[in-house]
């Protein structure tokens, strides 16, 4: 079926600034359409068709979009964006990406296949983040288990196991030598005073 086929029915919400920038797009092309050669209308025709695959990603349906491979890397991107957005929301899941991103669960999990799924995602971007909070001298106060809840885990006994798996050791070891690192790094490194910095290297720290 041809990529312009695909995109029948589509339409942009009011508002939408990816339709601002399609609209565009055409108004232009049509401004400069009639002096083209039929090569440069061609060309154009296809890029603009490009442009509105893209543009229109969100109501591109999933078979649709694995036709077209050059759509996986927009949706890869749309998907990333979803899942920080809402990664410490305990609704956050492979299907709630899925039904969000309106594609099937086999795509989404095609798009992630390296990190094993989209819930491997997932899983590990909320354990980084829980490292973060572990290390965070701000946050020495919490519990590990307050932390493993606001990053959304809902039981300390899975985020415990998962948090060995990721790093090799258990939260509260986690948060005792990085606490110790914090006060070796100072002496030695300019940017200590970095959060992500320290916390790129407490991880490899504990990983080694």
């Amino acid at each position: 079926m041809p990529r312009g086929a695909k995109l029948h029915g589509a339409c942009f919400d009011a508002g939408d600034p990816l339709g601002a920038l399609a609209a565009s797009h055409i108004k232009t092309l049509a401004q400069v359409l009639t002096p083209m050669t039929v090569d440069q209308a061609r060309t154009a025709a296809h890029a603009t068709l490009d442009l509105l695959a893209a543009c229109l990603l969100p109501k591109v349906s999933l078979v649709e979009s694995q036709e077209d491979g050059r759509l996986a890397p927009a949706l890869r991107a749309q998907a990333l964006a979803h899942v920080e957005r809402h990664l410490l929301d305990p609704d956050l899941t492979a299907d709630s990406v899925q039904s969000a991103l309106k594609v099937s669960r086999t795509a989404l999990y095609e798009l992630f296949r390296e990190f094993g799924g989209v819930a491997s995602l997932i899983r590990g971007k909320r354990l980084d983040e829980a490292m973060r909070r572990l290390v965070d001298p701000r946050r020495a106060r919490e519990r590990v288990s307050e932390i493993a809840y606001s990053t959304g885990f809902s039981n300390d006994k899975t985020f415990g196991r998962a948090f060995k798996e990721r790093f090799g050791c258990a939260p509260g070891d986690a948060r005792e030598r990085g606490a110790g690192y914090r006060v070796e790094a100072k002496e030695t490194r300019e940017d200590a005073q970095s959060l992500a910095a320290e916390y790129d290297a407490i991880v490899r720290r504990l990983k080694d």
